[in-house]
């Protein structure tokens, strides 16, 4: 069961802080992706989760996106296909832009599927966002941070995550 937030709904404590610093990450990351996606463009949030980030990067970028994942997790009212099948519900190169943006680590297979189906989908180009770690404490940081959102967002643990060294992203 989803949980959509009514427009006059303020959170308080813990839960305002972690609203926020995801607002701000939203707002953040879409002013980088400007860089990459051109006024207009279809673009896909594959593991889109609440689709804070797509609705920043549409309004600052003017872009059609629609999201894809497993679970409803909606915080905007943006189009959202559910899937859970290895092969997404669209035909090859329907989209510009193929956005995964902080799911891989979530993956078994270090996201190999999930790659090649955002390969099939995107005519132009694949936008990878991904965090990794080079301390121990950066690593410790990012599993509470991640484990808190899922449960934010899903409303339970997803998976565990499996974050890797920065280097190893490179």
């Amino acid at each position: 069961m989803s949980h959509t937030p009514s427009p006059t709904h303020t959170p308080k404590g813990l839960p305002r802080f972690f609203e926020n610093l995801e607002r701000r990450r939203a707002e953040r990351i879409a002013q980088e992706l400007g860089a990459y996606l051109e006024h207009g463009e279809s673009v896909l949030d594959l593991g889109c989760g609440p689709l804070v980030v797509a609705e920043h990067i549409r309004r600052r970028l003017d872009v059609r996106v629609v999201g894809l994942d497993t679970f409803d997790a909606r915080k905007v009212p943006l189009p959202l296909v559910l899937s859970t099948g290895d092969r997404a519900p669209f035909r090859s190169g329907t989209f510009d832009s193929v956005l995964i943006g902080f799911v891989l680590h979530e993956c078994s297979d270090a996201g190999v599927a999930i790659l090649q189906e955002a390969r099939r989908l995107a005519r132009k180009q694949v936008l990878l966002l991904e965090e990794g770690y080079d301390t121990t404490m950066d690593r410790i940081l990012l599993r509470t941070i991640d484990k808190v959102l899922n449960r934010t967002d899903a409303g339970t643990q997803i998976s565990r995550a499996l974050f890797r060294p920065s280097a190893d992203w490179s």
